[in-house]
This record gives structure tokens, sequence and C-alpha cells, in this order.
């Protein structure tokens, strides 16, 4: 025989639309975010280094996707096309002080474009697949790359000269490197 059991009363719980916080009311002010109709998925964002929401023209960011990326205004509107590449591109990054965009791509390229003109000022070549990272050394005048064929590179952006190769010396990657970033303790 098992012990006497007290019938549970079971628990009434307000509606959803009557207990609906101040927080969740405050989030629903919100409208959906902006959809892209990009050629294909997105590789990169990076934000204008300038940033700054009291001055329109500086609230740019860039998204890499495809044989392209683009540089999107505060409203996300598109503002230019930079498709200069005949494969994929990826990880286009303005320079601190957002005049100059590097970006590499899949056929083992480097490029660097001006944000305004969008002419290619500079293809440096020396990787053997895709760069699949760039960045700015934070000085501005170098840049560094990696790619899938297992190698850092750092270039002279004046010269289009390599200065440091991370394979060198036998110190490389032993396989592919797909994120990078630049030292502030290091020009």
């Amino acid at each position: 025989n098992v012990g006497e059991f007290t019938k549970l009363r079971q628990k009434k719980f307000p509606k959803v639309q009557e207990s609906e916080s101040e927080e969740a009311k405050y989030w629903r002010t919100f409208s959906n975010c902006a959809e892209h109709k990009l050629q294909g998925t997105p590789t990169h964002i990076h934000f204008n280094p300038l940033y700054n929401w009291q001055d329109p023209s500086r609230c740019t960011y860039l998204i890499t996707a495809s044989i392209r990326f683009g540089l999107y205004d505060a409203q996300d509107k598109l503002q230019r096309t930079y498709s200069r590449f005949n494969d994929d591109a990826y990880s286009a990054r303005f320079r601190k002080d957002a005049k100059l965009i590097c970006a590499g791509d899949k056929s083992g390229s480097v490029r660097v474009f001006d944000t305004d003109s969008k002419a290619m000022l500079r293809e440096m070549k020396h990787h053997t697949s895709a760069v699949r990272c760039t960045v700015w050394s934070c000085d501005g005048t170098n840049i560094l790359s990696a790619s899938d064929d297992k190698k850092v590179l750092r270039w002279d952006l004046a010269t289009e000269t390599m200065l440091w190769n991370s394979s060198a010396k036998g110190s490389g990657h032993t396989d592919y490197v797909r994120a990078l970033d630049a030292s502030p303790q290091t020009p």
C-alpha cells in the first residue's frame, strides 16, 4: 500500500501579453536589422577605425563576400563596390586613417585600394594559396597577410616588397593560417 497523496493544485500563470516586462517592450520597439543582397557568403566585416556616430561620413563599414567587397554607410546603404578580383576576396580592412583598404584573394594576392577612388594601388604576390586574412601594421606602412600556404608575410606598402616570411629558417606553420592581428608593440 502506497501512502496517501494530496492532489496538487494547478498553478495558473498570467497570459504572456499581460506579463510582458518593460525590457521586452523596449526591445520590441526596434525594427528588423538590414538585409544585404550579397553575391556570396560574407567572410569578413570591418568597421571604419574613425567611426563616429556624430559624423555620418565616418560611419562606414566593409563587407567582404564572393569576388568583391562593399563599403556601406550608417543607414546600411551600399556606397561603393570594389570588384578587382578574379576569384574570392577575403578580409577587406581599412587602414587606421581609413584612406586605404587592403584585402587578400583566393589566388594568393594582397591588394591595396584607395577608399575614395576605388583605384587598385598595389598588388603583392608571393603566397601560393588563398590569402584569408590581411591586417595593417599599427603605423600603417606595412601589411601582414596570412594564407592557406601556411605562411604569414609582412609587406612594405611603399616598395611592394616582402619584409618578413614566417616560414623562413624552418619556423613556419604546419597548417593553414586564417587569423592574424598586428601587435601594438611592433610598428
